[in-house]
């Protein structure tokens, strides 16, 4: 099964999964994931998460060190899409891609914000449909946003990683 996520690194860098990429039905959608995830970034949450994690550790010394999983809070996340939906008002993208990025997730994952969290992501994240509705109102009314990528260019990105032959199946998850 394909992973559909991004994650911020340490040092700046961002990691698109394959699965992500597939998943996405516009060029503005991976343009929100993005903007989100430089967002973490730009943010510090990822340093932040370390640091707690690595406090964690300690203090679980001899424990279940699972318990001790790094992520962000919610209030982290929603602060990385704030960045988000900013950047992409000042760069003239539509934030309607990300909205509906988000509408998907919550009709295919569920979207009660108060049910048992079985993994992480659901723990850490704001409800889907509560991102949805912050990018949809962020959109400009009468705005006529310009594509970021045409059909070709986001057809290109979606084969890139089935075409490259150094790619490799990624068997972590």
């Amino acid at each position: 099964m394909a992973m559909v996520n991004a994650v911020a690194l340490p040092g700046g860098q961002v990691m698109l999964f394959d699965g992500l990429v597939q998943q996405a039905d516009s060029p503005e959608e991976l343009a929100g994931v993005l903007a989100h995830e430089v967002g973490h970034v730009r943010e510090r949450h990822v340093m932040t998460a370390l640091l707690r994690q690595f406090g964690l550790s300690i203090l679980l010394a001899g424990a279940d060190s699972g318990l001790a999983a790094m992520g962000y809070s919610r209030d982290a996340e929603r602060e990385a899409d704030d960045y988000a939906r900013a950047r992409m008002a000042q760069s003239n993208i539509s934030p309607m891609g990300a909205a509906g990025f988000f509408e998907r997730m919550a009709e295919s994952q569920g979207d009660n914000e108060d049910a048992p969290a079985v993994i992480g992501w659901l723990a850490s994240h704001p409800s889907s449909g509560e991102r949805a509705e912050a990018y949809r109102a962020a959109a400009e009314e009468d705005t006529d946003y310009p594509p970021v990528l045409t059909e070709a260019e986001f057809a290109a990105l979606k084969s890139m990683c089935a075409q490259d032959p150094d790619v490799e199946e990624f068997g972590f998850f």
